[in-house]
């Protein structure tokens, strides 16, 4: 089936693409620590004539300094092939979107002509295509969060071990004192990597539930935005399946950081509203507001306008759910969430 090989095809272009991004991040963190390394060579030659490192002694600095010029140059030109390569792939994923949605508009076609107006293709709502496209955020997601924050910092508490190697000899005081620096920052490499963790499935939800760890949530996104942040639930609770827990959870923090952002609102609301066969959420606020007819309908890979709201409605579609937005300046935003329980 075309729409099944058109998936297959996507999928392998987006793993393809990803493995090459982390490619150049690695590429890119080398150019880092070669950066470094010439910095700390440069710094001992002021010091003395040979820079002793753990394991082995490194004579003719000048000459070393020359091979991790030319290995960066030849690092740099790699990376340009590889953003090339980037590039081309970008370009053969929108190729291959335009034609799933020729393939599932005709399809569509052929359903309303064969069983009438009424007809809903629900596989629109629930496609692969939206599934790996959201999948593929996620562990861009996570990715980034790991490289601009915790591999960064574990590079950094390597060149600061390298160092303080080399100078116990000379200076132990000094020494002493970068290691004080490097118990700090591995404190805060394992804060980074909490931060992580929670990112990707917060402990709590298996232990106190959804609504104790909505109320977490908002109190520490009052701390740091100093907004007043409401929270309230209507009906009975009922027991939900975990898949529908964590994507309310997603979009509650999505939609409450867009009004963080965007919106300039001094209060925010969320309401949590238990029915007999659905669950839904309100997420309110009372600032500036914006035009809702200026989203796109699909998200737009060159551009981040609308991104967020993009992203909930893409995870709202894949539980059979709905999504509305009302927005204006007078009255802010507001956003309803009914998705049914039963999946």
């Amino acid at each position: 089936m075309l729409k099944q090989f058109l998936v297959k095809e996507i999928s392998n272009t987006l793993d393809r693409k990803l493995n090459i991004e982390s490619q150049l991040r690695g590429n890119n963190m080398e150019l880092n620590e070669i950066n470094e390394h010439i910095r700390l060579i440069k710094q001992g030659m002021n010091q003395s004539e040979t820079i002793f490192r753990p394991g082995s002694v490194v004579s003719n600095d000048e000459r070393l300094i020359s091979e991790l010029k030319q290995k960066k140059k030849s690092i740099t030109e790699d990376n340009v092939a590889l953003q090339s390569i980037i590039d081309d792939l970008n370009d053969k994923l929108d190729e291959i979107q335009k034609v799933y949605d020729y393939v599932n508009k005709a399809e569509q076609y052929d359903n309303l002509e064969k069983y009438g107006k009424n007809f809903v293709d629900k596989s629109e709502e629930t496609s692969y295509l939206q599934m790996l496209e959201i999948q593929e955020m996620e562990r861009q997601r996570i990715a980034r969060d790991l490289h601009d924050s915790v591999v960064q910092n574990l590079t950094n508490i390597v060149h600061k071990v390298e160092f303080s190697s080399m100078i116990m000899s000379k200076d132990p005081i000094k020494a002493k004192l970068e290691m004080k620096t490097i118990e700090k920052n591995v404190r805060d490499v394992i804060s980074e990597m909490r931060d992580v963790i929670y990112n990707l499935r917060p402990m709590s939800f298996d232990d106190i539930g959804i609504e104790t760890t909505v109320e977490r949530e908002l109190a520490r996104l009052q701390n740091l935005s100093g907004i007043k942040f409401k929270y309230s639930t209507v009906g009975e609770f009922k027991k939900i399946d975990p898949v529908i827990e964590l994507t309310l959870f997603r979009i509650i923090q999505e939609a409450c950081n867009n009004a963080i952002k965007h919106s300039k609102a001094t209060e925010i609301s969320v309401t949590m509203i238990y029915s007999n066969d659905t669950i839904s959420l309100k997420i309110s606020d009372n600032g500036c507001g914006f035009d809702p007819n200026s989203i796109p309908t699909k998200r737009d890979k060159n551009s981040k306008n609308g991104f967020g709201i993009s992203m909930m409605k893409e995870r709202v579609f894949l539980l059979s759910g709905k999504i509305n937005i009302t927005s204006n300046g007078n009255e802010g935003t507001t956003i309803l969430v009914d998705v049914p329980l039963d999946l």
